[in-house]
């Protein structure tokens, strides 16, 4: 329902409203110079008035109604995280926590289990109380025990919240789906135990690895000294008077000199060595 309220400088006696689709109007007069006009609206309308004064004076006036389109309300499940495996027995419980809000206004939120024919197969849970109001955040505990699961064992639910949009809506929202994977209480603690083996038999590889990886290590460190000093030279000058430590790293110098009937490039008449 559209309510637009219009005042006039003098008082009126008569008010008739009127559209280009020949939407019906309802005109209420406040106090004379005060009036209201409405109507459901479901698109952009141009509403013309015409009217006439105390004193028999006739006007008209004309303004457009420009509709925006109603978003469906939002819808946020908070617990349990989305993409999170729920694994519980079949006598155990199960939270939700939820909010959704609504910019028109909510007109019902209510909590489904889904069933083979349809989302909203079978009502769990309604708050009635939420009509009216533009933010809801509560919570539902389930008993899961009061349903049969589905041939695999699972279990799911969705939250679907719609607004008080009567006249293009009500809009609609429904969650993404909570499945719970219900189980035995043995078949839990073995797959509880399986998963405790592998990630011992895991980290007992890690180990290993680690092990085997400073041993490589520690034989690599005692290695080196050795195949340094195989490669090392040691220098000894031509009359055997002076010894040079081995060199890691040796510099040579080669002189040559030019002598008569010698090419120049010819070999090396002495060599030189240094280093540490």
């Amino acid at each position: 329902m559209v309510v637009v309220k219009l005042t006039f400088n003098t008082p009126l006696t008569e008010l008739r409203p009127a559209t280009d689709s020949g939407l019906p109007f309802k005109a209420k007069s406040v106090d004379g110079t005060q009036w209201q006009i409405s109507s459901r609206i479901s698109g952009n309308e141009t509403v013309k008035l015409v009217y006439q004064d105390v004193d028999g004076h006739l006007g008209d006036e004309t303004f457009q109604i420009m509709v925006r389109p109603d978003e469906p309300p939002k819808l946020q499940i908070i617990s349990p995280e989305e993409g999170k495996q729920l694994v519980a027995t079949k006598d155990a419980t199960a939270d939700i926590a939820f909010t959704c809000t609504d910019d028109f206004g909510l007109g019902s939120v209510a909590l489904y289990r889904c069933t083979a024919s349809a989302e909203n197969g079978e009502l769990i849970q309604e708050w009635k109380e939420v009509a009216g109001q533009r933010t809801l955040t509560t919570n539902a505990r389930i008993a899961l025990g009061q349903f049969k699961a589905a041939d695999d064992g699972r279990l799911s639910f969705v939250v679907v919240a719609k607004d008080q949009n009567d006249v293009t809506g009500p809009g609609v929202t429904i969650s993404r789906r909570i499945v719970i994977a219900t189980q035995g209480a043995d078949q839990i603690q073995q797959q509880n135990e399986t998963a405790g083996t592998r990630l011992q038999k895991s980290l007992e590889d890690l180990v290993k690895l680690q092990q085997t990886n400073l041993a490589e290590s520690q034989a690599l460190r005692r290695s080196a000294p050795a195949a340094v000093a195989a490669l090392t030279p040691v220098l000894k000058p031509a009359d055997g008077n002076r010894r040079y430590r081995p060199a890691t790293v040796c510099q040579f110098r080669i002189h040559r000199r030019h002598v008569a009937g010698r090419a120049a490039g010819a070999l090396p008449e002495r060599v030189e060595g240094s280093g540490d």
